[in-house]
């Protein structure tokens, strides 16, 4: 509660603070103009009378004017040729990856993956190894991006 009641009285003095400013600033502004009207007052100023009357040549409208004068733009036929920093980007193969990835996995995990995916395979670890692989083949990149990543989500836990 304390610190709320000093919030309180912080917001209270910015704002009053921001008044007082506003109420100074326009009674010096009213004190400045009534000291200039008073030099004004006290000043004789003559008026100041041209000696000729000025002439402005009339110019023409520039919707209908002629373009004179600017630059003419020519195509050229060269090529400008430019470096990539970098080389192209290879895309890196994911069944091989994966194949590894499968190798390396423990036969409970390598289970989990057959049984997630709905999988029915019976057998040793060789012939589940190939149904999965199989079952990769099958599929496109990004299928196998999300089979690679599930993968090694699994050998991370």
């Amino acid at each position: 509660m304390q610190s709320q009641l000093i919030l309180n009285y912080a917001l209270q003095f910015v704002v009053l603070g921001f008044v007082f400013l506003l109420i100074f600033d326009f009674i010096n502004g009213l004190f400045e103009r009534i000291r200039c009207a008073y030099i004004a007052s006290s000043i004789n100023i003559l008026p100041y009378a041209p000696k000729s009357k000025a002439v402005f040549k009339q110019i023409d409208d520039p919707w209908f004017l002629k373009a004179e004068g600017l630059p003419s733009f020519t195509q050229t036929n060269s090529i400008v040729e430019f470096q990539l920093l970098l080389p192209p980007a290879k895309e890196l193969p994911v069944l091989p990856q994966i194949e590894a990835k499968i190798r390396a996995i423990t036969w409970n995990q390598l289970k989990k993956i057959t049984s997630d995916y709905k999988l029915s395979v019976k057998g040793k670890r060789p012939l589940v190894e190939q149904r999965l692989l199989e079952f990769c083949q099958s599929r496109d990149e990004v299928q196998l991006q999300t089979v690679l990543q599930y993968i090694s989500k699994l050998q991370a836990v």
